[in-house]
């Protein structure tokens, strides 16, 4: 009797990041990177499941080694791609790899502020308050704000679900309006 012994080989590529088509809760016709360094003494048979975010798996695709790419739509959040290479003596190997459709934070601004100036100068100092993320929405990468009009200035902020204040904090504001955008 021969047997074979010897496990097969494969390496899949690094997790990857990508965003959420505009106003879409998922990403279309998305490249998903092959694995490689596939070996094995014998013949093969090499399957694929998606758990997460997205659920498929090879036998939606027969004939088919590979996840098609590009993929036809992946949901938001975390999609793994698990791969596993068989031989006829059921030695085995796997290896799988994350693909996260992050999408695009969605923010509520603090309401306009009308007031008058501080006594006796032309500017009043106030805490002009932060955006809130909307129910949700994913957090961001990174804030920053832009001051124009009034009283000009801008800052970036911190990454996460609430931004820091516009700094100082208070800040003085001039007479006239002043729009803080943030992003």
């Amino acid at each position: 009797e021969v047997i074979d012994t010897q496990d097969p080989t494969i390496t899949c590529p690094d997790d990857k990041i990508i965003q959420a088509d505009p106003n879409q809760p998922y990403a279309a016709n998305v490249p998903v990177e092959l694995p490689y360094d596939i070996f094995d003494n014998c013949d093969y048979v090499l399957e694929w499941t998606m758990t997460g975010a997205t659920t498929d798996n090879s036998t939606n695709y027969p004939g088919e080694d590979f996840v098609p790419t590009p993929y036809p739509k992946l949901n938001l959040g975390t999609t793994t791609i698990t791969y596993t290479i068989t031989d006829p003596s059921n030695n085995s190997a796997e290896c799988s790899f994350d693909i996260i459709v992050k999408g695009i934070p969605e923010i509520d601004c603090p309401a306009d502020i009308s007031l008058p100036t501080d006594p006796g100068v032309c500017t009043r100092t106030l805490d002009p308050g932060v955006p809130v993320l909307r129910a949700g929405s994913p957090p961001a990468d990174s804030w920053s704000w832009v001051m124009t009009g009034a009283t000009i200035d801008a800052g970036a902020s911190n990454s996460g679900s609430t931004p820091d204040p516009v700094v100082p904090n208070p800040y003085t504001f001039n007479v006239g309006v002043t729009t803080i955008t943030w992003t």
